[in-house]
């Protein structure tokens, strides 16, 4: 969860992965590339103008598809085939956190093929109060209610998010936020949403679907909040489209959607797919750009020219600063494995704890687990799981794979610049330091978006004593 991390990239690592091809299509200014010469062809342009040419006006109904807040809706799409349908999809996704006020917040889960926003509503800044406060408390917990989910368990985002802010209210937490939250089920993707965190889903380059924003008026979105005098989080938006393999899904607050023209995000994931992005580089440079974007006055944005339509927006241009969240998934053919038995968060946990059962000198030397004591592990392990039956030697690797995972964070987490949450069992470091953890603890790279939540029950077997007193 990269809020907890704190996976701030500064602005500078942002714009030096943002490609010349980029800057010229958007008109940015500098260049790494030294410009051609006069006469001379400029290949980065040439490639420019291959790969965006000018789109044509999109048709405009006057029906086009106008709902009230709450309908479950679908985007007009292509047709979808049967092997679509029953196709099933993985998510691949990264963010990108550019911070203002630092008021937004984030998570997602590759496995469980969950994503979610939220932005907290600045104007509780004014009175002296944490605008974030909400936004985390949201995120956060919708985040630990996604582990605490069964391997394979569909989620549906509007249970989550009712759970997330019933739970967050519960604590009074300040402020007020949106958020959207994401579900990949199958061959399709589910929404729950309030106010005005949004997504898009793009195929071939083009916007197939796009998320409308809930507002009372302009600059005032639906928002959840403590005190009961907020929006209701029976109006969030909820509904589903169907998605297919190399579908692009971008989600991200209103930094990233009041500064980027639905164009302009059509033309950097066309741009990105050309280059061949991965989705961290693709979320990287879409936050650069809409950074460069909120600073400009030299163009109009969505936010500039929703703005002059009222009289106190007459005259403004440019841009609107703001915290940008922007989470980049690619939506993947699951790739089929063999017919082995695989290891589920539960599975873990539940062996783990009969390993600190039968942590005794009967069944564990000095050396390691004794034959007696392997025998019966794996005999327990199998009858609390009888779906599962792994065989003792899967049982014996798994625990050798779970001792090296925990000997790993352990000594990772004592390095110079690291600190710790206790309360999710996360490292928390700057991207530079963790780099180098990547590097001397390659092990560690798993954990670097989410909880080792085995922490504290293998510290007690491996130590001696509980995660909270490991050194």
């Amino acid at each position: 969860m990269e809020k907890l991390q704190q996976i701030q990239q500064t602005l500078r690592e942002i714009d030096d992965r943002t490609p010349d091809a980029l800057r010229v299509a958007f008109n940015l200014g500098r260049r790494v590339s030294p410009a051609p010469a006069p006469g001379e062809e400029d290949r980065v342009a040439t490639f420019v103008a291959s790969v965006l040419p000018p789109p044509p006006p999109p048709p405009v109904s006057e029906d086009a598809d106008v709902k009230e807040p709450g309908e479950l809706h679908e985007a007009p799409l292509a047709s979808t085939s049967e092997d679509d349908a029953t196709r099933v999809l993985r998510m691949e996704w990264a963010s990108c956190y550019v911070p203002d006020h630092d008021e937004d917040a984030h998570f997602g889960h590759d496995e469980a093929g969950v994503l979610g926003v939220a932005d907290g509503v600045g104007g509780y800044r004014t009175h002296g109060v944490d605008a974030g406060a909400f936004s985390r408390g949201l995120m956060t917990t919708a985040f630990m209610h996604v582990l605490a989910i069964e391997p394979g368990t569909p989620v549906c985002p509007y249970t989550l998010l009712e759970w997330a802010y019933e739970e967050t209210a519960a604590t009074a937490a300040s402020g007020a936020s949106t958020a959207v939250i994401l579900s990949l089920s199958g061959a399709t993707l589910k929404w729950a949403y309030i106010g005005d965190s949004a997504f898009s889903v793009l195929r071939g380059g083009k916007i197939v679907h796009r998320s409308r924003p809930q507002q009372r008026h302009f600059n005032c979105p639906f928002q959840l909040n403590s005190r009961g005098d907020g929006t209701s989080v029976t109006e969030a938006d909820v509904g589903e489209v169907p998605v297919r393999d190399g579908d692009v899904v971008v989600v991200g607050t209103d930094g990233l959607f009041d500064n980027v023209f639905d164009a302009e995000l059509e033309r950097v994931v066309r741009m990105g797919a050309a280059q061949g992005y991965s989705p961290k580089n693709m979320a990287d440079v879409v936050a650069g750009i809409t950074y460069e974007m909120s600073r400009t006055r030299k163009k109009e944005s969505p936010f500039s020219t929703e703005y002059q339509k009222h009289p106190a927006g007459v005259g403004f241009h440019g841009g609107k600063p703001d915290d940008i969240t922007v989470v980049v998934a690619f939506i993947r053919a699951m790739v089929k494995e063999t017919s082995r038995a695989s290891w589920s968060h539960s599975y873990e946990r539940g062996l783990a704890e009969i390993l600190v059962e039968h942590n005794v000198p009967v069944y564990r030397g000095q050396n390691g687990w004794v034959a007696e004591g392997c025998k019966r592990i794996a005999s327990k392990f199998n009858i609390k799981f009888p779906s599962a039956q792994f065989t003792k030697q899967q049982i014996q690797e798994k625990e050798k794979d779970m001792k090296a995972n925990y000997k790993a964070v352990r000594d990772a987490r004592k390095q110079s610049g690291t600190g710790w949450d206790a309360s999710l069992n996360m490292i928390i470091a700057e991207p530079i330091i963790w780099e180098k953890l990547k590097k001397d603890y390659p092990r560690v790279k798993r954990y670097e978006r989410k909880p080792f939540l085995l922490f504290p029950v293998l510290a007690s077997l491996y130590e001696g004593e509980d995660a909270s007193s490991t050194t």
